[in-house]
């Protein structure tokens, strides 16, 4: 299992050497998890003699705590790790994004609910007018139907009338053959009896008893015209509210048809002010995520710039007499006197090989944040060539890189100042076994550490990150600056858009609704059609058979008149031949 461990050393005594001890952190857990170590766990490790007192070593260790392997700095393993929480921290936050993205859609889906209620609402009430107007137009289509039921009720007693006066026209022709064979008689005869006269007055009489009463049925007639007009005339009506509906439907419809031009116009519109806007809000999180990368390199630069500054200052104390003299005081240079000289020779062996173990580890980290320099500096070209679109995750690939170097960077420091203590202390040791092996150094006492290559070259590097860091904190207020107003632009386009999605809403509720009144039109316009061509038919018929009454009614009443005259004209007829045989017999 691997864990992360701090080394720490402790000096053995006056004999010289240290022992070497692991104190364990944490533990990675089987879902590549870690989990800190509860109170104070250490184990003896020799394989971590070649890293510094407090330096973070990831070991791995068996199920008894024994050392497998050779530890590993853990610097890359932290960045790593550190690496893996940023994104993951950002993959949250997306997600946070993506959920606030959600509530304002379920919102959005609200309110267009809530106004798709409120139409259905009002498609009910509309449809419950249409309702009303269906049923006054079924009232009118009753009355209509009733008036055709009296006209058919009346055409019924017109053809019993004119049966009853079809019989009575049979009965008078009859009548009249009779009277016309009487009058033969009376013209052959030269007299007449009174028996004879009297039957003849007797048949006469009938005949007038039997004329049909016409003025009645006139009258029924006239009645009858009259009610079909006042019908003819409320049928007109209807044919004009017809009309009316027909001219109200089609100027409905061309209205509708405008509004829904100006519908589509205006979601045209609307689509490209919307994508528009989308494009604004993509380079806004486009420009953010920029800042923040700036941010995040203006933050390593300020460390990298605040470790440079502690390593100068470190050196520059380590340069010092009174550093060196710090340092070497650290030394027993009694217990190094009275040491064997194998003892000695050994002992300095031994810290030949740390510092030379120890020059490698930190010349490989050299190494190390070299290639990290050019990777960083290979990026910043490849987002000055990359596109819109690519710009986010090369700066997102730059910030990463950037804080691994910074890291590499801070560890260095540490690694340099540790480098330069282990110097001083070989140095001590090298003196001592050399004048006790003879060996003369001429002023070997007075021999100093010179660092002023190492200090000239940390100064350089400090104006080079000054420089760095002036130039990001400049951009980084251009840029914010840039992105307050691009931030104020989108916000004032969001609410243009929102404005027209307001009106663009109005407009297609007052558009359904017009459609809606034009189908109620069109409804009531064919449905009072329909109802008026049938009544119409009817009427045609009715006015058809009351104009045929009223000429047989005329007719009927016309020959009546004649059999009135014929009558008169008879019953002269006999007193003119009842006074002639009277004159000849006197």
């Amino acid at each position: 299992m691997l864990y992360l461990a701090e080394v720490r050393k402790q000096s053995k005594g006056f004999i010289g050497g240290s022992k070497t001890e692991l104190k364990l952190l944490a533990c990675e857990r089987n879902d590549q998890t870690w989990s800190s170590i509860q109170g104070e766990e250490t184990i003896a490790s020799e394989e971590a003699s070649n890293f510094e007192n407090g330096a973070l070593v990831i070991v791995n260790l068996t199920g008894n705590r024994q050392v497998q392997g050779t530890p590993e700095a853990a610097g890359n393993r932290l960045v790593g790790l550190l690496q893996k929480f940023s994104r993951e921290l950002e993959k949250s936050k997306g997600q946070e994004e993506e959920i606030e993205t959600w509530k304002q859609s379920l919102t959005y889906q609200s309110q267009e609910l809530s106004r798709r209620e409120m139409e259905l609402e009002a498609e009910l009430d509309q449809l419950e007018q249409a309702k009303e107007e269906i049923e006054r137009l079924e009232e009118q289509r009753q009355e209509i139907e009733s008036t055709r039921e009296e006209a058919e009720k009346l055409r019924e007693e017109f053809e019993r009338k004119s049966q009853e006066l079809e019989g009575a026209w049979a009965h008078l022709r009859g009548e009249q053959e009779k009277l016309e064979a009487l009058q033969g008689e009376i013209q052959q005869s030269t007299g007449l009896s009174e028996e004879e006269t009297a039957r003849i007055k007797e048949l006469l009489d009938y005949l007038d008893s039997v004329v049909a009463p016409t003025d009645v049925l006139q009258a029924q007639v006239n009645e009858a015209l009259e009610a079909f007009n006042r019908y003819q005339e409320v049928v007109d009506g209807h044919a004009q509210e017809v009309e009316q509906y027909r001219s109200e439907a089609q100027e409905k419809e061309a209205e509708v048809e405008q509004q829904e031009a100006k519908i589509t116009e205006i979601r045209s519109v609307l689509a490209e002010e919307e994508a528009s806007l989308e494009q604004g809000k993509i380079e806004l999180q486009v420009q953010q995520k920029a800042i923040e990368t700036k941010q995040s390199s203006v933050q390593i630069i300020r460390r990298s710039l605040q470790a440079t500054e502690a390593l100068s200052e470190s050196i520059s104390q380590l340069g010092t007499d009174s550093a060196v003299t710090k340092i070497a005081q650290t030394v027993d240079l009694e217990a190094l006197e009275n040491m064997p000289l194998e003892e000695l020779q050994e002992q300095v062996d031994k810290l030949q090989q740390d510092l030379h173990n120890l020059q490698r580890f930190v010349d490989d980290q050299e190494e190390e944040l070299k290639l990290q320099r050019d990777a960083v500096e290979e990026l910043k070209q490849k987002l000055q060539k990359a596109s819109v679109y690519d710009a986010s995750a090369v700066e997102q690939e730059l910030a990463d890189e950037q804080e691994r170097k910074g890291m590499l960077s801070e560890t260095l420091v540490g690694q340099r100042r540790t480098l330069g203590e282990r110097q001083v202390i070989l140095n001590q040791h090298l003196r001592i076994l050399r004048r006790r092996q003879g060996i003369v150094e001429p002023d070997a006492e007075n021999q100093e550490l010179d660092l002023r290559p190492v200090l000239s070259q940390l100064e350089a590097q400090q104006v080079e990150q000054q420089e760095s860091l002036q130039k990001l904190e400049s951009e980084i207020e251009q840029m914010q600056a840039n992105l307050n107003q691009a931030e104020e632009m989108v916000k004032q386009q969001a609410g243009r858009n929102e404005a027209k999605r307001q009106e663009l809403q109005e407009l297609e509720s007052g558009c359904q609704e017009a459609r809606v009144a034009v189908a109620q039109l069109w409804g009531q316009m064919n449905f009072s059609e329909s109802s008026l061509q049938s009544a119409q038919e009817s009427l045609g018929q009715l006015q058809q058979q009351l104009e045929a009454i009223a000429a047989t009614v005329s007719q009927v009443q016309q020959n009546g008149e004649y059999q009135v005259q014929a009558i008169s004209q008879m019953h002269e007829a006999i007193d003119s031949l009842n006074s002639a045989p009277e004159m000849a017999a006197g």
